[in-house]
C-alpha cells in the first residue's frame, strides 16, 4: 500500500470484525465491475483527493449522479474506481443501490497504515457505512 491509498482495506478489516460482508480490492476497474455483479447494494470505499481536510468522508450516490472523476486517485496503468463506475454506467451495469464513500487521503508515499488524521475519518466511516446498510 501507499499510505493513505490503504483507505479501502482498513474499512474492510473493520466492517468484517463488525461481522459485515466485505472485500478488500486492489485489482483494476474491469474486475472491480465483475466483482459487484449479482449483488443488489453494493458500498466502495477509496481514498479521494480534493484538497479538504484529510480524514474528510464524502458520499456519493452514483446512482443520482456521475461520480467525480478527479477526486479518486487512479494508476497510468489501469482504470481506477470512478472509471469502473462510469463505464458500468455506460454498459447498464451498475447495481440497484451504488454508494461511493471518499475519504481525504493526506500521504500516498510508499508504506503501510494510515496518517493518524485519516485513521480517525475511516474509523467514523465504518458507522455510516453500517447505517447505509441497515437502511
Amino acid at each position: 500500500m501507499r499510505g493513505d491509498d490503504g483507505i479501502g482495506a482498513a474499512v474492510v478489516e473493520m466492517l468484517c470484525e463488525h461481522g459485515i460482508d466485505a472485500i478488500a480490492f486492489d485489482g483494476d476497474g474491469a474486475e472491480l465491475m465483475d466483482a459487484w455483479q449479482g449483488y443488489e447494494t453494493v458500498v466502495l470505499i477509496d481514498a479521494m483527493v480534493s484538497g479538504a481536510e484529510p480524514g474528510t468522508v464524502r458520499r456519493f450516490n452514483v446512482l443520482d449522479a456521475p461520480l467525480p472523476q478527479d477526486l479518486m486517485r487512479s494508476s497510468s496503468h489501469q482504470f481506477g474506481l470512478a472509471e469502473a463506475v462510469e463505464m458500468a454506467r455506460l454498459l447498464d451495469g451498475l447495481p440497484p443501490h451504488m454508494i461511493v464513500f471518499g475519504v481525504e487521503g493526506e500521504c500516498f508515499d510508499y508504506g503501510e497504515g494510515l496518517t493518524p488524521r485519516v485513521a480517525q475519518g475511516v474509523k467514523g466511516l465504518v458507522g455510516k457505512i453500517q447505517a447505509e446498510l441497515a437502511g
